[in-house]
């Protein structure tokens, strides 16, 4: 039993280290492409900020009940940022 569970962490902590390496290639990749681009990029913290923002104001309107223009708009602009966040795949 112990050489299948050992052998069974080493396939995993390989596996772990493969898909490590292949995360920061892509980090970088996107990193270089971001350089390349003729305008700057927001730092994941200002997303978020964005992002929080969106969410309190989509909280508000739901609040006030404001379905029409308020809650569409900001929807609207979650909807938008959404698209630009880099893909979780």
């Amino acid at each position: 039993m112990n050489g299948i569970s050992k052998s069974w962490d080493s396939t995993s902590t390989s596996h772990d280290q493969a898909e490590t390496r292949d995360t920061d290639v892509e980090i970088e990749k996107l990193k270089n492409l971001a350089r390349l681009l003729p305008y700057s990029v927001e730092s994941h913290s200002k997303m978020q900020q964005t992002l929080d923002f969106i969410i309190k104001r989509i909280c508000q309107a739901v609040e006030a009940q404001d379905y029409d223009v308020g809650f569409l708009q900001w929807d609207t602009m979650l909807a938008l940022s959404v698209m630009l966040l880099p893909s979780c795949n």
